[in-house]
């Protein structure tokens, strides 16, 4: 692999880096992530054959992050040293899961050493009844969520025994020419926009939590999957009212916080991941294409009207983002609006890549869960596609929202979904 000169972090990866260096309240944390897989089958010889075409294929797995935001890539080739196995083998079960269990909690909340060139990782467990399994650890300080997926589902081709199409021969994902520049008359038109949107947001969910902030707070995952079937249906009704599956899951998302926060005009924060907008040739590497968005709901009386607005809201914000979600926040805090909060629940769809296909379920098993962390983040919202249903997860930080709140959510959330599925547009 020829290796191009480094770069710099974004300004929503140097957010992030800056989060991660905070010593403010909820910050201290990485921009982290843990997928869990069960394997049936481990031959170890394959997985290390895997794990060195991964290296080979994305240059972004040997990024160096230095505490300023420069980046550079690794000289000498570290990448197979990632692969981290453990062999449990010859403990019995219990042990050997009591083991497991603890150092799954360890890594799925900790800071990675991005100077160290930790950006991912595989730790992988050999149980005694024969089976493996894969935790793949990510800090996405690096790239976007949308690439650690195509890591794991890459992965999975090389561990199969599969090959991929050549990615681009030539690209530096933290060059200045890479990533992709408006003009200064449409930069000035877009400070001019955000300018005027922020004096009118509503409210931030999360203000009335600020005096119970810890500064490292343990997270903790709370999940609900809907079946295949009934994800299908949330898709087709989508289709029905002419938006994206993503619009209709935000619009559902936003009814439920809405309802269980009592509130009917606030702020969420969405991080943008979807790669149609970019040159076909780059959407399956390794890089950061997030577009960071603060998005000002109004909650409405008829679902199809809320529809509407938030998708009209939305992409009129995005003919605007030519200004990062970052330097917006940076405009509020400027701006009159006795609203802000420099803390947020979040809305992150990464429906377009499938976590568990058949392709990686017959090559490296089952998904069983996966856990975001972000710095300043109250609720970390999560959607995902597994098996062609949908696995939501909203980690939080423990003992700061009320007992049962993220149950909450995800009950309002699915009991909204049924009455919409049933033709009541009136919620």
């Amino acid at each position: 692999m020829t290796l191009p000169e480094g770069g710099f972090l974004n300004d929503v990866q140097y957010a992030f880096l800056i989060g991660k260096q905070s010593g403010s309240n909820m910050c201290g944390c990485s921009c982290h992530v843990l997928a869990e897989y069960h394997c049936s089958t481990y031959e170890e010889e394959k997985l290390c054959q895997a794990w060195a075409a991964l290296g080979e294929r994305h240059l972004i797995l040997h990024s160096v992050i230095a505490d300023t935001g420069e980046v550079t890539f690794e000289t000498e080739n570290h990448f197979p040293e990632k692969l981290h196995i453990y062999d449990y083998r010859l403990l019995s079960p219990e042990e050997a899961e009591h083991q497991y269990t603890e150092m799954k909690q360890f890594y799925s909340s900790r800071n990675m050493c991005l100077t160290e060139g930790e950006v991912f990782l595989l730790h992988c467990f050999q149980m005694p009844d024969g089976t493996c399994y894969l935790c793949f650890e990510g800090d996405c300080i690096a790239y976007d969520i949308t690439s650690f997926q195509i890591f794991i589902k890459d992965f999975s081709c090389f561990y199969a025994g599969g090959e991929l199409e050549a990615l681009p021969a030539q690209y530096n994902p933290y060059a200045p020419e890479f990533i992709l520049k408006a003009d200064s008359a449409q930069k000035k038109a877009d400070r001019t926009y955000w300018k005027e949107q922020v004096n009118s947001f509503g409210e931030f969910p999360a203000k009335q939590y600020l005096d119970f902030l810890p500064y490292r707070p343990h997270y903790s995952a709370h999940v609900k999957a809907i079946c295949s079937e009934d994800y299908q249906e949330l898709i087709q009704k989508a289709e029905s009212y002419h938006v994206s599956a993503e619009i209709f899951l935000l619009s559902l998302f936003s009814k439920a916080i809405s309802e269980c926060f009592k509130t009917e005009h606030f702020v969420l924060n969405l991080p943008i991941l979807d790669r149609k907008t970019i040159p076909e040739e780059f959407r399956n590497v390794g890089a950061d294409f997030t577009i960071l968005m603060m998005l000002d709901i109004k909650i409405t009386d008829s679902f199809e009207m809320l529809l509407d607005r938030i998708n009209r809201q939305y992409q009129e914000n995005l003919s605007h983002s030519s200004l990062s979600g970052v330097k917006v926040q940076n405009l509020l805090k400027k701006s009159e609006n006795v609203n802000f909060c420099d803390y947020h629940i979040t809305f992150s769809s990464h429906i377009h890549e499938d976590m568990e296909t058949e392709e990686i379920r017959n090559s490296i098993g089952k998904f069983c869960s996966i856990m975001t962390q972000t710095p300043k983040v109250l609720i970390d919202s999560e959607f995902f596609t597994v098996g062609n249903g949908l696995f939501i997860s909203l980690v939080t930080p423990d003992s700061v929202l009320e007992d049962g709140k993220e149950e909450q959510i995800l009950t309002a959330f699915q009991n909204i979904s049924e009455k919409i599925l049933k033709g009541e547009e009136n919620i």
